[in-house]
């Protein structure tokens, strides 16, 4: 780390040599939709897949909402909103009459500049509510996107050795196809199609083709039946506890999204090959009352075993998606899943209530492997959960929570408060409660585990705005688990902190300044033997942008990382990257140079990277090196898009990199992504 500790006051001379150089500029934070999309997933990690979000809001950027027709349905389809704003705003209507930009949106109590901003991506102004049909009138619009990656050079599991054949069935390549046809919100059908580098294409054990394939059909009427849907869908409800497919919010820099806001059934088009439903379902809607009913029967990737009696169980879910080797083949799709559901939600005044009650069984039982951390964890065929959740509005106050019981008996609570109590002070809290044994295989609650289960915890979260260019947020989370987990030896308990300073100068030049720290307990083998131990870890981010009138910005950042686990560890990365993005296309491009040195895995940093269309990457960087890439997008046409982006990774510290099939040999690797889409 020496390297380190001599770049350091370097790398922070050339942050500040740019602040010098300011000019005026639009207010805006976000000159692209990229810039938004950044600040959203910017605290997401590696193992997270978002792409389904990603299209959600990618196409509410090219068909944006009108904000004088919208209905409150349409407007909670917008993540950074909630039934309080979008209850202001109808009301702010039915009083004032049309809105026609920003600035007058902004006279609308709760609605400041950082929400303003990220809104202008989404919506359209203009027009009365008696416009209301004008999107129903848009014609027909298809879509086709067809995207190919590959890795160089190839990694131990494409490689014959010791005249074995590749321990990968297929080539290196990966590809993505989708294809979708929407005729206004009246009709909508399409179908996508990937094939994970290492899978087979049209051979093999994939003779149709791709690996994975969906598809979808979905009707739309003005009458009770709202919806028809056959095919793969993902269905939301509550606060998560049961039932929550694609995108959840999570603890991040945004410190107010906390609480969940749609329940609703929606066609499927990401790629995550387990996290979604296969069959019909139906919407309808009466009066007050929304009602979904769906249906489902898959066959899911399991670690199927058949015992000397010829019985037959699973020890656990795959949910990787690959299908490359002999053992991953033979887990492909090997239990079959059914399941049913309702989705209940009455809305009067300042009240929403719901109700959700689902059900799903297995082909044959789930069996654990007997760890002591899965003592209490789900086992069988079946499974039964039901829920009720409410959201209460009054004035500058929210509450909401869900109540949650799965057939072991476990519970699961979460109860939640939001008070925006002047346009520059906004509050939240949140309390939850995970039984050991509650059960659920599709809930995605606001938790620090990755699922509702052996957890208690209080969360809060606060923004203020002290002065006219500075916004103040921060947020505290403790929680406990009475049980003993993967990473723990024995029941445990951590704390995280964040406090962030968001700052513009200048029109041109902004920034924030990050602290985060947590503490947490984990184990630790010593002597073939676990021990509990505490993790220490803090970080602190110095980030900024400058965007000068003109096709041209600048954004640089310094982010370090300090670990006791319990020996101390540290790790620094710089980048800095420089983007082109002219009023008029065809051409904008995007270039990034990071340098890191860390001392190891545990000292990771995570940092987001612009990619493709519908994609983007959040890799760790660990031990020493030097991360290179350009990003393309050329519009070809009107109708014809493309994106291209070349990507380099040197490391000092190593000749080998990675290990198992992934190990590659040499210090260096790279990747070539192309993407084009057809719209027509």
């Amino acid at each position: 780390m020496k390297f380190v500790r001599f770049t350091y006051p370097v790398l922070l001379l050339l942050l500040f040599l740019q602040v010098p150089a300011w000019s005026q500029n639009a207010e805006s934070s976000f000159q692209t939709l990229e810039d938004l999309l950044e600040a959203i997933a910017a605290d997401r990690e590696e193992d997270e897949d978002l792409s389904e979000w990603l299209e959600e809001l990618q196409d509410l950027h090219e068909n944006p909402l009108n904000i004088n027709s919208a209905g409150a349905d349409e407007l909670l389809q917008i993540p950074f909103l909630n039934e309080i704003l979008v209850n202001r705003l109808l009301e702010y209507r039915r009083k004032y009459g049309a809105i026609y930009s920003l600035r007058e949106l902004a006279a609308v109590e709760g609605f400041d500049r950082l929400l303003l901003e990220k809104l202008a991506w989404f919506v359209t102004f203009g027009g009365t509510p008696e416009t209301a049909a004008v999107r129903r009138r848009q014609p027909a619009a298809q879509q086709l996107l067809v995207r190919a990656a590959r890795n160089y050079p190839p990694s131990a599991g494409f490689l014959s050795k010791n005249e074995k054949p590749p321990a990968f069935e297929g080539s290196p390549e990966k590809l993505y196809t989708r294809y979708q046809y929407r005729l206004s919100d009246k009709f909508q059908a399409g179908f996508t199609g990937e094939k994970d580098a290492g899978e087979s294409f049209l051979r093999k054990s994939n003779p149709a083709g791709f690996d994975f394939w969906s598809g979808h059909v979905a009707l739309q009427t003005p009458k009770i039946l709202r919806q028809l849907l056959v095919g793969d869908f993902a269905a939301r409800a509550g606060q998560g506890l049961v039932l929550w497919q694609g995108f959840t919010t999570g603890k991040s820099a945004d410190v107010l999204q906390v609480s969940k806001n749609l329940a609703d059934v929606r066609p499927y088009t990401s790629t995550d090959e387990n996290r979604f439903f296969r069959g019909v379902a139906a919407s309808l809607h009466f009066q007050r009352f929304r009602m979904h009913l769906f249906a489902s029967s898959k066959k899911m990737d399991a670690n199927r075993e058949t015992a000397p009696d010829s019985s037959i169980t699973f020890s656990s879910l795959q949910t990787s998606g690959y299908h490359r080797t002999v053992s991953e083949i033979e887990d492909e799709r090997s239990v079959r899943h059914r399941a049913a559901g309702m989705i209940l939600t009455f809305t009067t005044g300042q009240v929403k209530v719901g109700s959700t009650l689902f059900y799903e069984r297995f082909a044959f039982p789930l069996q654990r492997s007997g760890q002591l951390y899965q003592k209490f964890q789900f086992s069988g065929r079946e499974n039964l959960n039901g829920s009720v959740d409410y959201r209460w509005i009054g004035g500058k106050y929210q509450l909401f929570g869900e109540a949650a019981v799965s057939r072991s008996g476990g519970v699961a609570l979460l109860q939640g408060a939001e008070a925006r109590l002047h346009d520059q002070l906004s509050f939240t809290a949140q309390l939850r409660h995970f039984a050991r044994n509650y059960h659920t295989n599709w809930g995605s609650a606001f938790a620090e585990n990755e699922k509702a289960i052996n957890e208690t915890g209080f969360y809060m979260g606060i923004r203020l705005l002290p002065l006219q260019r500075v916004t103040l947020s921060a947020y505290a989370d403790w929680y406990r688990s009475p049980w003993i987990g993967y990473t723990t030896a024995a029941p445990s308990q951590g704390a995280d902190l964040l406090v962030q300073a968001d700052f513009r100068l200048s029109p041109a030049l902004s920034g924030y300044l990050r602290f985060k720290n947590e503490n947490k307990e984990v184990k630790e083998k010593s002597d073939n033997r676990y021990l509990h131990a505490t993790l220490h870890r803090s970080q602190v981010r110095f980030h900024f942008r400058y965007e000068p009138e003109g096709p041209f910005y600048l954004r640089s950042r310094i982010e370090t990382v300090i670990l006791r686990r319990p020996t101390r560890e540290q790790g620094i990365l710089f980048y800095q990257d420089v983007g082109w993005t002219p009023q008029k296309p065809p051409l904008s491009a995007s270039l990034r140079v990071a340098l890191f040195f860390t001392d190891s895995y545990n000292s990771r940093i995570y940092t987001y990277e612009n990619d493709l269309l519908y994609s983007f990457a959040v890799p760790a960087f660990f031990g020493e090196g030097l991360r290179s890439y350009l990003n393309l997008h050329y519009r070809f046409s009107s109708k014809i898009d493309g994106w291209f982006k070349i990507g380099h990774t040197r490391y000092f510290d190593r000749e080998t990199i990675s290990s198992g099939y992934s190990e590659i040999a040499g210090h260096s690797r790279g990747e070539l992504k192309i993407e084009l889409r057809y719209r027509f």
